[in-house]
């Protein structure tokens, strides 16, 4: 494909290509007898992980001791200084 063809999909002004730029989806199916599968119902919406991820929070002590465990096992092998 040539660049022409993704700039298609990098356009802000229609919005995230998965929510519409709602920030949310709805998960509706006719057969779990939501109130209206059609328009989305409050049961079944979501958070759009397109345009609204979730923050994912990084634990520094957690971090620490991995790091320190990576390389305790780094110089048993050898590997490391």
């Amino acid at each position: 494909m040539s660049d022409a063809d993704f700039d298609d999909f990098d356009d802000p002004s229609e919005g995230c290509p998965n929510c519409g730029g709602e920030g949310v989806i709805y998960m509706c199916f006719s057969e779990y007898a939501c109130i209206d599968p059609e328009g989305g119902c409050d049961l079944c919406e979501r958070r759009c992980d397109w345009c609204r991820p979730k923050k994912v929070e990084l634990d520094p002590d957690r971090l620490r001791e991995d790091r320190d465990e990576r390389r305790r096992l780094a110089r048993e092998d050898g590997d490391y200084e």
